[in-house]
């Protein structure tokens, strides 16, 4: 009488004979298996993890990889993918690094702006730290804003203007009369302005008002045109 076989020579559909002659679901992915039948290695493009083949950030595998991906993930050739990202969190589902020309934004890698020069992070999220050019003013919430002339800034806001410009209803600066303005000054009068030293005044005039001549100095003449001969 022939001894009864303790292991197993066939198994059902969708197991394999392990090396201890025991039935294993077959893993999807899987390329070989351990003495206890766990995957030990994985077809490219899964990953062993914990003894199964997985694809990071995928939601739904198949036989040959990742069918659906979990967002933002992206399903590339059967992986799944953050355009442009060197380094994941795949817990958080967030990218951590981005390539060059790249910086993270709310877990996604976004293309640097021409403005900026460089990123830092702040929290889970990279800003702007610096702009290219000193036309810029960095502001508190990491954009690069240009300038405004005349202004005094902190933590890249404007608290006020420094002289010879004065403080406009919406918190602008200018000088009255002005066309074009420098950095520190007017570089080009509106007429019947005139440029001088920075600011604009009307030749010869005492009191001015809405962009008019309303006084002019003694000795001279005010004509219907608000200027002073």
């Amino acid at each position: 009488m022939k001894p009864i076989s303790t292991t197993c020579s066939t198994c059902a559909n969708g197991f394999f004979v392990g090396q201890d002659g025991k039935c294993y679901r077959t893993v999807t992915g899987c390329a070989s298996y351990s003495f206890d039948g766990k995957c030990s290695k994985c077809t490219d493009p899964f990953v062993v993890s914990n003894g199964i083949c997985v694809v990071a950030g995928c939601d739904r595998t198949g036989a040959s990889g990742c069918e659906v991906c979990f967002k933002p993930f992206t399903l590339t050739v059967g992986r799944c993918v953050i355009e442009q990202c060197q380094d994941y969190n795949y817990l958080s589902k967030r990218c951590r690094a981005c390539n060059v020309g790249y910086h993270v934004e709310q877990g996604l890698c976004v293309k640097n702006h021409r403005l900026c020069a460089s990123y830092a992070l702040r929290d889970v999220d990279e800003v702007c730290s610096a702009c290219t050019t000193a036309d810029y003013i960095l502001t508190d919430a990491g954009n690069c804003e240009i300038r405004v002339p005349g202004c005094v800034y902190q933590y890249g806001k404007c608290i006020t203007c420094a002289s010879p410009f004065k403080r406009n209803q919406d918190n602008s600066c200018f000088i009255e009369g002005c066309a074009t303005y420098s950095s520190n000054g007017c570089a080009k009068c509106n007429w019947p302005y005139s440029e001088l030293k920075g600011i604009c005044v009307i030749k010869n005039c005492d009191e001015i008002f809405n962009g008019k001549c309303k006084r002019c100095s003694s000795g001279f003449h005010l004509t219907s045109t608000g200027v002073c001969t």
